[in-house]
Protein backbone atom coordinates (compact mmCIF):
# COMPACT_ATOMS: atom_id res chain seq x y z
CA UNK A 1 0.00 0.00 0.00
CA UNK A 2 2.88 2.63 0.92
CA UNK A 3 4.05 1.88 -2.36
CA UNK A 4 1.06 2.90 -4.41
CA UNK A 5 0.85 6.66 -5.19
CA UNK A 6 -0.75 9.57 -3.28
CA UNK A 7 -3.94 9.21 -5.60
CA UNK A 8 -4.86 6.10 -5.66
CA UNK A 9 -4.09 5.51 -1.41
CA UNK A 10 -6.68 8.52 -1.08
CA UNK A 11 -9.32 6.93 -3.49
CA UNK A 12 -8.82 3.15 -1.99
CA UNK A 13 -9.38 4.76 1.42
CA UNK A 14 -12.40 6.64 0.74
CA UNK A 15 -13.81 3.45 -0.90
CA UNK A 16 -13.19 1.65 1.91
CA UNK A 17 -14.64 4.06 4.55
CA UNK A 18 -17.20 4.79 2.11
CA UNK A 19 -17.89 0.86 1.70
CA UNK A 20 -18.36 0.45 5.58
CA UNK A 21 -20.49 3.22 5.51
CA UNK A 22 -23.29 2.22 3.33
CA UNK A 23 -22.98 -1.44 4.36
CA UNK A 24 -23.61 -0.19 8.00
CA UNK A 25 -26.42 2.00 6.76
CA UNK A 26 -28.18 -0.52 4.42
CA UNK A 27 -28.18 -2.66 6.99
CA UNK A 28 -29.40 -0.65 9.63
CA UNK A 29 -31.97 0.79 7.14
CA UNK A 30 -32.77 -3.21 6.37
CA UNK A 31 -33.66 -3.72 10.18
CA UNK A 32 -35.62 -0.99 10.59
CA UNK A 33 -37.84 -1.53 7.48
CA UNK A 34 -38.12 -4.83 8.75
CA UNK A 35 -39.20 -3.78 12.50
CA UNK A 36 -41.56 -1.05 10.87
CA UNK A 37 -43.40 -3.48 8.41
CA UNK A 38 -43.71 -6.09 11.24
CA UNK A 39 -45.16 -3.58 13.68
CA UNK A 40 -47.59 -2.04 10.55
CA UNK A 41 -48.83 -5.72 10.02
CA UNK A 42 -49.11 -6.29 13.62
CA UNK A 43 -51.02 -3.04 14.15
CA UNK A 44 -53.86 -4.32 11.01
CA UNK A 45 -53.98 -7.71 13.15
CA UNK A 46 -54.89 -5.88 16.39
CA UNK A 47 -57.62 -3.25 14.81
CA UNK A 48 -59.08 -6.50 13.05
CA UNK A 49 -59.64 -8.22 16.03
CA UNK A 50 -60.85 -4.92 18.16
CA UNK A 51 -63.62 -4.97 15.34
CA UNK A 52 -65.21 -8.15 16.69
CA UNK A 53 -68.10 -7.53 19.55
CA UNK A 54 -68.98 -9.66 22.62
CA UNK A 55 -72.41 -10.14 23.11
CA UNK A 56 -72.70 -9.48 26.58
CA UNK A 57 -75.16 -12.35 27.75
CA UNK A 58 -73.95 -15.24 25.39
CA UNK A 59 -70.36 -14.51 25.32
CA UNK A 60 -70.64 -15.34 21.35
CA UNK A 61 -68.96 -12.68 19.36
CA UNK A 62 -70.68 -10.95 16.26
CA UNK A 63 -69.21 -11.42 13.13
CA UNK A 64 -72.38 -10.48 11.39
CA UNK A 65 -72.13 -6.55 12.14
CA UNK A 66 -68.42 -6.14 11.20
CA UNK A 67 -68.46 -7.95 7.53
CA UNK A 68 -68.22 -4.34 5.65
CA UNK A 69 -65.11 -3.28 7.92
CA UNK A 70 -62.36 -1.62 5.45
CA UNK A 71 -59.79 -3.52 7.01
CA UNK A 72 -61.20 -7.05 5.77
CA UNK A 73 -62.50 -6.14 2.72
CA UNK A 74 -59.00 -6.16 1.70
CA UNK A 75 -58.44 -9.68 1.73
CA UNK A 76 -55.52 -9.78 3.53
CA UNK A 77 -56.54 -10.67 6.76
CA UNK A 78 -58.78 -13.89 8.29
CA UNK A 79 -60.28 -13.95 11.65
CA UNK A 80 -61.09 -17.00 13.28
CA UNK A 81 -62.98 -17.79 16.14
CA UNK A 82 -61.93 -21.47 18.40
CA UNK A 83 -63.28 -22.87 20.88
CA UNK A 84 -61.15 -24.21 23.63
CA UNK A 85 -60.13 -27.34 22.29
CA UNK A 86 -58.87 -25.66 18.73
CA UNK A 87 -61.65 -26.22 16.91
CA UNK A 88 -62.84 -23.23 14.61
CA UNK A 89 -66.45 -21.73 15.62
CA UNK A 90 -66.79 -19.24 13.29
CA UNK A 91 -65.12 -17.27 10.36
CA UNK A 92 -64.54 -13.82 8.92
CA UNK A 93 -62.43 -12.42 6.20
CA UNK A 94 -60.33 -13.85 3.47
CA UNK A 95 -60.77 -17.35 3.10
CA UNK A 96 -57.73 -19.88 3.35
CA UNK A 97 -57.98 -24.07 3.30
CA UNK A 98 -56.02 -24.50 6.24
CA UNK A 99 -54.59 -22.08 8.90
CA UNK A 100 -51.83 -22.58 11.61
CA UNK A 101 -53.27 -22.90 15.47
CA UNK A 102 -51.41 -20.43 17.40
CA UNK A 103 -51.24 -21.97 20.75
CA UNK A 104 -50.50 -19.11 22.67
CA UNK A 105 -51.84 -15.48 23.08
CA UNK A 106 -50.01 -12.20 21.86
CA UNK A 107 -48.30 -12.05 18.54
CA UNK A 108 -46.66 -15.38 16.71
CA UNK A 109 -45.40 -16.74 13.63
CA UNK A 110 -46.04 -20.39 12.42
CA UNK A 111 -45.87 -21.80 8.98
CA UNK A 112 -45.51 -18.28 7.10
CA UNK A 113 -48.77 -16.82 8.85
CA UNK A 114 -48.53 -13.57 11.54
CA UNK A 115 -50.75 -14.62 14.12
CA UNK A 116 -52.43 -12.84 16.92
CA UNK A 117 -54.45 -14.35 19.42
CA UNK A 118 -56.44 -13.36 22.27
CA UNK A 119 -58.78 -14.63 24.44
CA UNK A 120 -62.98 -14.08 24.31
CA UNK A 121 -65.39 -16.45 26.81
CA UNK A 122 -66.13 -18.91 24.10
CA UNK A 123 -62.72 -19.49 23.25
CA UNK A 124 -60.11 -17.80 21.05
CA UNK A 125 -60.48 -15.12 18.78
CA UNK A 126 -57.01 -14.92 16.19
CA UNK A 127 -56.43 -12.79 13.38
CA UNK A 128 -54.00 -14.42 10.34
CA UNK A 129 -51.83 -12.31 7.74
CA UNK A 130 -49.54 -13.69 5.39
CA UNK A 131 -46.11 -12.72 5.50
CA UNK A 132 -45.67 -13.20 1.85
CA UNK A 133 -45.91 -9.76 1.08
CA UNK A 134 -43.71 -8.49 3.69
CA UNK A 135 -40.79 -10.74 2.68
CA UNK A 136 -41.36 -9.95 -0.57
CA UNK A 137 -41.14 -6.01 0.17
CA UNK A 138 -37.96 -6.83 1.92
CA UNK A 139 -36.61 -8.91 -0.49
CA UNK A 140 -37.03 -6.37 -3.03
CA UNK A 141 -35.26 -4.04 -0.81
CA UNK A 142 -32.27 -6.87 -0.04
CA UNK A 143 -31.74 -6.46 -3.89
CA UNK A 144 -31.92 -2.82 -4.05
CA UNK A 145 -29.51 -2.87 -1.38
CA UNK A 146 -27.22 -5.10 -2.64
CA UNK A 147 -26.90 -3.76 -6.39
CA UNK A 148 -26.87 -0.18 -4.97
CA UNK A 149 -24.45 0.06 -2.38
CA UNK A 150 -21.42 -1.20 -4.61
CA UNK A 151 -22.75 0.88 -7.79
CA UNK A 152 -22.63 3.74 -5.58
CA UNK A 153 -18.82 2.95 -3.82
CA UNK A 154 -17.75 2.51 -8.01
CA UNK A 155 -19.39 6.25 -8.76
CA UNK A 156 -18.14 7.79 -5.44
CA UNK A 157 -14.50 6.26 -5.68
CA UNK A 158 -14.52 7.23 -9.58
CA UNK A 159 -15.73 10.93 -7.95
CA UNK A 160 -13.24 10.88 -5.69
CA UNK A 161 -10.21 9.39 -7.82
CA UNK A 162 -11.04 13.15 -9.67
CA UNK A 163 -11.12 15.01 -6.79
CA UNK A 164 -7.97 13.55 -5.50
CA UNK A 165 -6.40 14.17 -8.94
CA UNK A 166 -7.78 17.67 -8.91
CA UNK A 167 -6.49 18.37 -5.62
CA UNK A 168 -3.04 17.00 -5.68
CA UNK A 169 -2.77 18.49 -9.45
CA UNK A 170 -0.58 21.54 -7.44
CA UNK A 171 1.62 19.05 -5.84
CA UNK A 172 2.40 17.09 -8.96
CA UNK A 173 3.18 20.72 -11.11
CA UNK A 174 5.48 21.16 -8.10
CA UNK A 175 7.04 17.94 -8.69
CA UNK A 176 7.66 18.81 -12.12
CA UNK A 177 8.94 22.15 -11.58
CA UNK A 178 11.36 20.60 -9.20
CA UNK A 179 12.42 17.88 -11.31
CA UNK A 180 12.97 20.24 -13.97
CA UNK A 181 15.02 22.64 -12.02
CA UNK A 182 17.33 19.30 -10.79
CA UNK A 183 17.82 18.66 -14.50
CA UNK A 184 18.82 21.87 -15.94
CA UNK A 185 20.18 23.68 -12.55
CA UNK A 186 18.28 26.65 -13.37
CA UNK A 187 16.86 27.90 -10.05
CA UNK A 188 14.44 31.10 -11.47
CA UNK A 189 11.87 28.77 -12.77
CA UNK A 190 8.61 28.81 -10.41
CA UNK A 191 5.46 26.46 -9.77
CA UNK A 192 2.55 27.99 -11.42
CA UNK A 193 0.04 29.90 -8.79
CA UNK A 194 -3.55 28.63 -9.44
CA UNK A 195 -5.94 31.02 -7.90
CA UNK A 196 -7.52 31.37 -4.60
CA UNK A 197 -5.54 31.16 -1.24
CA UNK A 198 -6.39 27.26 -0.03
CA UNK A 199 -3.86 25.03 1.62
CA UNK A 200 -2.62 24.07 -1.87
CA UNK A 201 -2.09 27.59 -3.29
CA UNK A 202 -0.18 28.42 0.32
CA UNK A 203 2.22 25.28 -0.48
CA UNK A 204 2.56 26.78 -3.79
CA UNK A 205 3.40 30.14 -2.43
CA UNK A 206 5.60 28.71 0.04
CA UNK A 207 7.65 26.15 -2.71
CA UNK A 208 8.00 29.59 -4.78
CA UNK A 209 9.48 31.28 -1.81
CA UNK A 210 11.70 28.28 -0.97
CA UNK A 211 13.29 28.25 -4.74
CA UNK A 212 13.09 32.56 -4.74
CA UNK A 213 15.65 32.24 -1.13
CA UNK A 214 17.42 29.79 -3.06
CA UNK A 215 18.01 30.99 -6.09
CA UNK A 216 19.21 34.23 -4.23
CA UNK A 217 21.69 32.11 -2.17
CA UNK A 218 22.61 30.52 -5.27
CA UNK A 219 23.38 34.14 -7.23
CA UNK A 220 24.77 35.28 -3.91
CA UNK A 221 27.38 32.14 -4.02
CA UNK A 222 28.47 32.74 -6.96
CA UNK A 223 29.31 35.84 -6.77
CA UNK A 224 30.89 35.57 -3.39
CA UNK A 225 33.25 32.50 -5.30
CA UNK A 226 33.98 34.89 -8.30
CA UNK A 227 34.76 37.74 -5.81
CA UNK A 228 37.08 35.72 -3.40
CA UNK A 229 39.15 33.80 -6.86
CA UNK A 230 39.28 38.18 -7.77
CA UNK A 231 40.65 38.85 -4.84
CA UNK A 232 42.54 36.35 -3.79
CA UNK A 233 44.72 36.09 -7.03
CA UNK A 234 46.30 39.27 -6.24
CA UNK A 235 48.27 38.26 -3.08
CA UNK A 236 48.79 34.93 -4.97
CA UNK A 237 50.24 36.63 -8.27
CA UNK A 238 52.32 38.84 -6.05
CA UNK A 239 53.89 35.78 -3.87
CA UNK A 240 54.39 34.00 -7.36
CA UNK A 241 55.97 36.74 -8.96
CA UNK A 242 58.25 37.73 -5.68
CA UNK A 243 59.12 34.13 -5.74
CA UNK A 244 60.06 33.44 -9.22
CA UNK A 245 62.28 37.16 -9.33
CA UNK A 246 64.02 36.15 -6.48
CA UNK A 247 64.52 32.29 -7.95
CA UNK A 248 66.20 33.81 -11.00
CA UNK A 249 69.21 34.66 -9.80
CA UNK A 250 71.10 35.23 -6.74
CA UNK A 251 70.34 38.21 -5.01
CA UNK A 252 71.53 40.26 -1.95
CA UNK A 253 70.89 39.63 1.75
CA UNK A 254 68.71 42.95 1.97
CA UNK A 255 66.77 41.82 -1.43
CA UNK A 256 65.75 38.27 -0.06
CA UNK A 257 64.62 40.57 3.02
CA UNK A 258 62.66 42.65 1.32
CA UNK A 259 61.09 39.27 -0.89
CA UNK A 260 60.12 37.54 2.42
CA UNK A 261 58.07 40.30 4.06
CA UNK A 262 56.86 41.15 0.84
CA UNK A 263 55.59 37.22 0.72
CA UNK A 264 54.65 37.59 4.68
CA UNK A 265 52.64 40.73 4.24
CA UNK A 266 50.39 39.13 1.23
CA UNK A 267 50.00 35.62 3.58
CA UNK A 268 48.76 37.45 6.18
CA UNK A 269 46.44 39.39 4.19
CA UNK A 270 45.29 36.09 2.78
CA UNK A 271 45.18 34.29 6.23
CA UNK A 272 42.59 37.36 7.24
CA UNK A 273 40.79 37.15 3.98
CA UNK A 274 40.31 33.24 4.50
CA UNK A 275 39.57 33.74 8.30
CA UNK A 276 36.71 35.84 7.20
CA UNK A 277 35.40 33.98 4.33
CA UNK A 278 35.18 31.18 6.79
CA UNK A 279 33.72 33.33 9.74
CA UNK A 280 31.10 34.18 6.79
CA UNK A 281 30.40 30.62 5.63
CA UNK A 282 29.73 29.73 9.15
CA UNK A 283 27.25 32.74 10.02
CA UNK A 284 24.54 30.65 8.62
CA UNK A 285 24.81 27.88 10.53
CA UNK A 286 25.79 29.43 13.97
CA UNK A 287 25.21 27.44 16.84
CA UNK A 288 23.35 29.88 19.42
CA UNK A 289 23.24 29.55 23.38
CA UNK A 290 22.66 31.64 26.15
CA UNK A 291 26.01 33.56 26.61
CA UNK A 292 27.07 36.68 29.18
CA UNK A 293 27.97 39.33 26.51
CA UNK A 294 30.55 41.73 28.73
CA UNK A 295 33.44 38.77 28.01
CA UNK A 296 32.66 38.85 24.18
CA UNK A 297 32.85 42.25 23.96
CA UNK A 298 36.20 42.48 26.63
CA UNK A 299 37.63 39.82 24.79
CA UNK A 300 37.21 41.86 21.20
CA UNK A 301 38.01 44.99 22.92
CA UNK A 302 41.31 43.76 24.09
CA UNK A 303 42.12 42.54 20.56
CA UNK A 304 41.58 45.78 19.12
CA UNK A 305 43.04 47.99 21.55
CA UNK A 306 46.53 47.43 20.22
CA UNK A 307 45.62 48.92 16.97
CA UNK A 308 43.98 51.81 18.51
CA UNK A 309 46.46 52.38 20.42
CA UNK A 310 49.07 52.34 18.10
CA UNK A 311 47.69 55.04 16.03
CA UNK A 312 47.19 57.28 18.69
CA UNK A 313 43.16 57.26 19.07
CA UNK A 314 41.15 58.02 22.34
CA UNK A 315 39.25 54.45 22.96
CA UNK A 316 36.05 54.64 25.19
CA UNK A 317 34.00 52.19 26.44
CA UNK A 318 30.83 51.57 28.51
CA UNK A 319 29.74 47.57 29.07
CA UNK A 320 26.77 46.71 30.75
CA UNK A 321 26.44 43.11 31.46
CA UNK A 322 23.90 40.83 29.92
CA UNK A 323 22.91 37.39 28.77
CA UNK A 324 22.07 36.96 25.05
CA UNK A 325 21.67 34.05 22.74
CA UNK A 326 24.64 33.93 20.58
CA UNK A 327 27.55 32.22 19.19
CA UNK A 328 30.34 33.49 21.33
CA UNK A 329 33.22 33.43 18.71
CA UNK A 330 30.96 34.52 15.45
CA UNK A 331 29.40 37.29 17.60
CA UNK A 332 33.37 38.44 18.66
CA UNK A 333 34.41 38.41 15.83
CA UNK A 334 31.93 40.81 14.66
CA UNK A 335 32.35 43.26 17.01
CA UNK A 336 35.80 43.09 15.72
CA UNK A 337 35.34 43.58 12.30
CA UNK A 338 33.35 46.75 13.55
CA UNK A 339 36.06 48.40 15.62
CA UNK A 340 38.78 47.17 13.31
CA UNK A 341 36.88 48.94 10.16
CA UNK A 342 36.52 52.05 12.83
CA UNK A 343 39.92 51.97 13.73
CA UNK A 344 41.48 51.86 9.84
CA UNK A 345 39.29 55.26 8.85
CA UNK A 346 40.02 57.24 11.98
CA UNK A 347 43.39 59.24 11.65
CA UNK A 348 44.87 60.55 14.79
CA UNK A 349 43.47 62.25 17.56
CA UNK A 350 40.01 60.78 16.73
CA UNK A 351 38.09 58.51 19.04
CA UNK A 352 36.93 55.04 18.94
CA UNK A 353 33.60 54.43 20.94
CA UNK A 354 32.22 50.93 22.40
CA UNK A 355 29.07 50.89 24.02
CA UNK A 356 26.84 48.11 25.18
CA UNK A 357 23.21 48.90 27.52
CA UNK A 358 20.18 47.14 27.68
CA UNK A 359 16.85 48.36 26.61
CA UNK A 360 14.06 47.22 27.26
CA UNK A 361 13.88 43.25 25.89
CA UNK A 362 16.70 44.28 23.43
CA UNK A 363 20.04 44.83 23.46
CA UNK A 364 22.39 47.42 21.96
CA UNK A 365 25.75 46.71 20.81
CA UNK A 366 27.17 50.40 18.99
CA UNK A 367 30.44 50.87 17.70
CA UNK A 368 31.55 54.58 16.80
CA UNK A 369 34.10 56.35 15.32
CA UNK A 370 35.70 60.02 14.12
CA UNK A 371 36.24 59.49 11.20
CA UNK A 372 34.94 59.86 7.36
CA UNK A 373 31.45 57.75 7.95
CA UNK A 374 30.11 56.72 5.00
CA UNK A 375 27.66 58.11 2.58
CA UNK A 376 24.37 57.25 3.00
CA UNK A 377 23.82 56.11 -0.78
CA UNK A 378 26.95 53.72 0.16
CA UNK A 379 25.50 51.65 3.08
CA UNK A 380 24.13 48.89 1.78
CA UNK A 381 26.51 48.10 -1.44
CA UNK A 382 29.07 47.80 1.46
CA UNK A 383 27.66 45.19 3.74
CA UNK A 384 28.19 42.98 0.43
CA UNK A 385 31.30 41.12 0.50
CA UNK A 386 34.05 42.91 -1.00
CA UNK A 387 32.81 45.74 -1.46
CA UNK A 388 35.17 49.14 -0.47
CA UNK A 389 34.39 52.74 0.39
CA UNK A 390 35.30 55.81 -2.05
CA UNK A 391 37.57 57.33 0.87
CA UNK A 392 40.75 58.99 -0.84
CA UNK A 393 42.80 57.49 2.27
CA UNK A 394 45.35 54.30 1.05
CA UNK A 395 43.91 52.06 3.21
CA UNK A 396 44.29 48.02 3.02
CA UNK A 397 41.43 45.70 3.54
CA UNK A 398 39.64 42.55 2.72
CA UNK A 399 36.16 44.23 1.83
CA UNK A 400 34.55 41.87 4.43
CA UNK A 401 34.31 43.62 8.09
CA UNK A 402 31.00 44.64 7.22
CA UNK A 403 29.39 41.96 5.27
CA UNK A 404 30.93 39.67 7.91
CA UNK A 405 28.87 41.63 10.60
CA UNK A 406 26.21 41.80 8.62
CA UNK A 407 25.66 38.20 8.12
CA UNK A 408 26.44 36.95 11.68
CA UNK A 409 23.88 39.70 13.70
CA UNK A 410 21.60 38.35 11.22
CA UNK A 411 22.00 34.85 11.90
CA UNK A 412 21.00 35.79 15.54
CA UNK A 413 18.09 37.22 15.01
CA UNK A 414 19.29 40.58 15.21
CA UNK A 415 19.89 44.18 13.26
CA UNK A 416 22.65 45.98 12.31
CA UNK A 417 22.26 49.67 11.59
CA UNK A 418 24.60 51.92 9.92
CA UNK A 419 24.23 56.07 10.86
CA UNK A 420 25.99 59.03 11.22
CA UNK A 421 27.66 59.54 14.25
CA UNK A 422 27.83 62.49 16.73
CA UNK A 423 31.37 62.28 16.32
CA UNK A 424 31.42 62.98 13.04
CA UNK A 425 31.74 59.34 11.29
CA UNK A 426 30.72 56.50 11.42
CA UNK A 427 27.83 54.57 13.53
CA UNK A 428 26.80 50.74 13.51
CA UNK A 429 24.16 49.63 15.93
CA UNK A 430 23.52 46.12 16.72
CA UNK A 431 20.18 44.87 17.99
CA UNK A 432 19.75 41.77 19.45
CA UNK A 433 17.04 40.20 21.35
CA UNK A 434 18.34 39.65 24.99
CA UNK A 435 18.04 35.81 26.71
Amino acid sequence: MKNLPTKVRLTLYYALMLAVGLTIFAATLRIVTGAALLHSLDSSLLAATQLVQVDTESGVPNFAQQQDAPILKTGLISLVLRDHQGSPTGHMGATVAKLPVAKRTGYSTLDGWRIYSRTVPNGTMQAYRSLNELQDTLSTMNGLLLAGVPLMVLLASAGGWWLARQALAPITTVMTTASAIAASGDPTRRVPRRPGNDDMGRLVDLVNAMLQRLENVIRRERTFANAAAHQLRTPITIIQGRTELALEQPRTPDAYQATLSTIRDQTEEMHTMVDSLLALARASHATLRPTALAPILTDALETAETSIQAKGLNLRADLDDATVHADPTLLRQAVLALLDNATKFTQAPGTVVLDARRSGPTIRITVEDSGPGIDATERQRLIQPFQRGTTDQPIEGTGLGLALAHDVIEAHHGTLTLEDSEHGGLRAEIELPAA
